[in-house]
């Protein structure tokens, strides 16, 4: 109790003495605390804001950031059975709309441009006189997939027209056209896609 007693009477003399010394000096000696101590102290940060409400803005930016990277690296990682599981939505739903009807999942699709570098003296010309249009135009094989048929391919999300046929393309096989020889090139070939025409 006394020691209780001793150590409180220090305090207050000490916080009584930050504004004179003297004081400070017997606060010091009785409680043993130094005033340089209660001058010299900062309050303690957790998670970016400081204790009496001062916001540490840099923190917080960086918690921000953190969050963010930890949001996207979430979305990176997801499973590839989750994606597959979307797809597989998507395709039921397109066959249960009763307008696609699906030609199989065994089509090779590539890629080509408009220009002559993959259309020779044909480029800009479709072979039914249509004019090539991004998102649209498809050469198939007019046999398999006859012209003008509305068709979806599997991992892309437009709807395409036949309206152009070429020399390899034959059986099941989907030639679709993109903006230049430089995307057409790095999109390769795609195996094993499902098809679907519209009744």
């Amino acid at each position: 109790m006394r020691t209780r007693f001793v150590v409180g009477l220090g305090m207050a003399l000490l916080l009584l003495g930050t504004e004179t010394p003297a004081l400070a000096q017997v606060g010091n000696h009785i409680a043993g605390f130094d005033i340089r101590w209660i001058r010299e102290y900062e309050p303690s940060k957790e998670d970016g804001v400081s204790m009496v409400g001062e916001p540490d803005w840099n923190a917080e930016l960086e918690l921000n950031m953190a969050a963010e990277s930890d949001a996207e690296s979430d979305a990176e990682s997801e499973p590839v059975e989750a994606q597959t599981e979307e797809t597989k939505e998507e395709e039921e739903a397109l066959e249960a709309d009763g307008e696609w009807v699906s030609l199989g999942d065994d089509w090779v699709i590539t890629y080509y441009c408009p220009l002559s570098c993959c259309n020779d003296q044909w480029a800009w010309k479709t072979s039914t006189q249509e004019p090539m249009q991004l998102h649209h135009t498809i050469a198939v094989d007019p046999s398999v997939i006859p012209y003008y048929t509305h068709v979806r391919i599997g991992g892309l999300d437009y709807e395409y027209v036949a309206e152009d046929c070429g020399g390899g393309i034959k059986g099941k096989r989907i030639d679709v056209l993109v903006d230049n020889c430089s995307i057409a090139n790095k999109m390769g070939v795609d195996r094993n896609v499902e098809v679907w025409v519209k009744k």
